[in-house]
């Protein structure tokens, strides 16, 4: 693979203080749909603040403690969502640290789980029954869909979002799979789509030359 590592494998990054340097220089896969427009919590003008560290919310809001514990949750759950996406597909993967892209240098990547040999990466989310609707009849969320294409970004692709020449003709893809409510897990294959990794690799070139 072309990338290069930052952290040790299985670290997560809401655990290592060096993140948050790492992140203010570099583009991260939930900065992906921010850039393109489609996350519904930051525009690419709240994300360009927040690199330039300037504080847009009230650390106080009470709002914050219940986020972190969805997070804690979530990330207690990864391991077990994980083999049972695997149990399910036949699809096997191991976790990962953190990377940069050492074909474009301001490209980093915290992966839940990676496949190298077939050229694929799994993302992990957990979410409350009443986002159900968000995710079904194959549906999710288009702000995942830019965030799995940034990994493609990092892991399989030139500067310029075409596939690096040792995978043309290979099925990349990043899977998604999210448990709903506790109960449901549903899962998603995302294909590696030229046009539109090349239009978020520029329009990340483009953010990137202004922060």
């Amino acid at each position: 693979m072309k990338v290069s590592s930052i952290c040790k494998v299985n670290a997560k990054y809401e655990d290592i203080p060096e993140w948050f340097k790492i992140s203010k220089n570099h583009i991260g896969g939930h900065d992906a749909a921010a850039i393109m427009g489609d996350d519904p919590f930051n525009s690419p003008y709240t994300l360009y603040y927040k690199k330039m560290n300037q504080r847009l919310h009230d650390e106080k809001s009470p709002l914050k403690n219940t986020a972190s514990e969805k997070k804690r949750w979530g990330l207690l759950l990864e391991d077990t969502i994980a083999k049972q996406f695997e149990k399910e597909t036949g699809l096997h993967f191991i976790k990962w640290g953190i990377v940069r892209d050492n074909l474009c240098d301001y490209r980093v990547a915290a992966v839940d789980r990676l496949n190298a040999t077939k050229s694929m990466g799994l993302e992990i989310k957990t979410t409350s029954e009443y986002k159900l609707d968000d995710w079904a009849n194959n549906r999710f969320p288009k702000a995942y869909y830019w965030l799995c294409l940034h990994y493609m970004l990092v892991y399989f692709c030139n500067e310029d979002g075409t596939l690096l020449d040792y995978l043309k003709g290979r099925d990349v893809c990043w899977y998604l799979v999210c448990l709903v409510g506790g109960w449901k897990l549903l899962h998603y294959k995302i294909d590696y789509v030229e046009a539109d990794a090349v239009k978020l690799a520029e329009a990340e070139k483009t953010f990137m030359k202004r922060i």
